[in-house]
């Protein structure tokens, strides 16, 4: 864990039972309202980019792998909100050259535009994709 952030919210986890589909349109909606209680009183400009961002991971998320949990921190220094999405899907997350044969493909090209960074890990079982906005 880097030591300037801490938790501010409990990790968000979108699982469904084996025979049972996820809802994805609520499961984003679960993540942007978590994001946007976790940022109580930040700037309103922040909160808007950081529930859109985080409304694409999870919609990536699930549509590779079904599942993610997701993990809201605040720097503990005040800068902004770190904002994790981990899923089981194995790949290297990138931003695709757009293309009108292909649908779809905006999702980390929307994050990138509205997150001042973003990056990914690998894990064990599949990868997290964080992004990070801070205060204007």
């Amino acid at each position: 864990m880097v030591p300037d952030r801490v938790p501010v919210a409990p990790v968000l986890e979108f699982k469904p039972p084996p025979d049972v589909a996820l809802d994805t349109t609520a499961a984003t909606r679960d993540a942007r309202r978590a994001v946007r209680q976790a940022a109580e009183g930040a700037p309103s400009e922040m909160v808007d980019r950081a529930e859109l961002a985080v409304s694409e991971l999870v919609q990536n998320a699930l549509d590779q792998a079904s599942t993610c949990a997701v993990a809201i921190w605040h720097s503990a220094l005040q800068r902004g909100m770190r904002v994790e999405v981990e899923d089981a899907a194995g790949g290297t997350p990138q931003i695709r050259p757009l293309s009108p044969d292909r649908p779809g493909g905006f999702g980390l090209r929307i994050v990138d535009g509205v997150v001042d960074r973003w990056g990914w890990e690998p894990l064990p079982f599949g990868k997290r994709v964080w992004f990070e906005v801070e205060y204007p």
